[in-house]
C-alpha cells in the first residue's frame, strides 16, 4: 500500500493543480483551464520538455526532454480532460526529483512546439520517475502524443 500511495500522490497533485494558456480564437468555456492571470512564463526560444519554474521565472534548460520520456498510458478524467502518463529515463527523474525535494514555490512547466501547453503546481517532493500531466488544452495531448515515444 506504501507502493501505491508513493506514486499515486504526486499523480494527484500535479493532476489536480493544473494551467494552460487558452488556445487563440474565441474566449475559453467556463470549463477550460486556463493560466493564472498573474503568471506568465516567457518559453520563447525552448525546445519541448518539462521545465522547472520558481515563482514566475521558468529555468532555460528542461528537467526533461521529451525524448527521455515514454509514454505508459492515458486516459480521461472524470471532467473529460484528457491526461497522459508517463516514465522518465533516469536522467529526467534524477532532476525531476532533485528540482521538487524542497517543493515551495515551485511548479513545472511544459513546453511543447514552442508553446506554454501546462502548468502544474508541486505541493509535494515527487519521489517516482512516473508520474500523469492533465492536458488543459486537449491539442496539447495531440502534440505530446506525436512528440513522446511509447
Amino acid at each position: 500500500m506504501k507502493s501505491f500511495w508513493r506514486v499515486a500522490l504526486p499523480i494527484l497533485l500535479l493532476t489536480t493543480a493544473c494551467h494552460s494558456t487558452p488556445p487563440p480564437g474565441p474566449a475559453p468555456s467556463a470549463g477550460t483551464c486556463s493560466m493564472d492571470a498573474e503568471t506568465h512564463l516567457d518559453v520563447t526560444g525552448l525546445a519541448n520538455g518539462n521545465y522547472g519554474v520558481v515563482g514566475d521565472k521558468i529555468e532555460r534548460e528542461p528537467m526533461a526532454r521529451f525524448d527521455q520520456m515514454k509514454r505508459v498510458k492515458e486516459g480521461r478524467e472524470a471532467n473529460g480532460k484528457p491526461w497522459i502518463y508517463v516514465h522518465l529515463d533516469a536522467a529526467g527523474a534524477t532532476r525531476l526529483r532533485s528540482f521538487s525535494e524542497v517543493p515551495s514555490d515551485k511548479s513545472i512547466a511544459v513546453v511543447s512546439q514552442g508553446r506554454l501547453s501546462s502548468h502544474h503546481k508541486i505541493r509535494v517532493p515527487l519521489t517516482s520517475n512516473e508520474f500523469q500531466l492533465s492536458c488543459c488544452d486537449a491539442s496539447a495531448c495531440d502534440r505530446w502524443r506525436l512528440l513522446i515515444g511509447e
